[in-house]
């Protein structure tokens, strides 16, 4: 159950990481177009805001 729940939130906050890097006309993709495309900024930025979202989660949680 707490997996269902993690992914869930997983993926909507990497759909959101994915909306703030890209032009509103690509946010009608599904979620895996999204990921694919090459985002402007830079990989790091990215990490760091992952890393943020999961440390979220882990608190949420557990």
């Amino acid at each position: 159950m707490h997996d269902d729940r993690a992914r869930m939130s997983y993926e909507m906050n990497h759909q959101q990481l994915a909306d703030t890097h890209h032009p509103t006309t690509e946010n009608e993709q599904p979620l895996q177009s999204a990921c694919l495309l090459p985002c402007p900024a830079p990989q790091v930025e990215i990490s760091k805001s992952l890393l943020s979202s999961v440390a979220m989660l882990r608190l949420l949680l557990f």
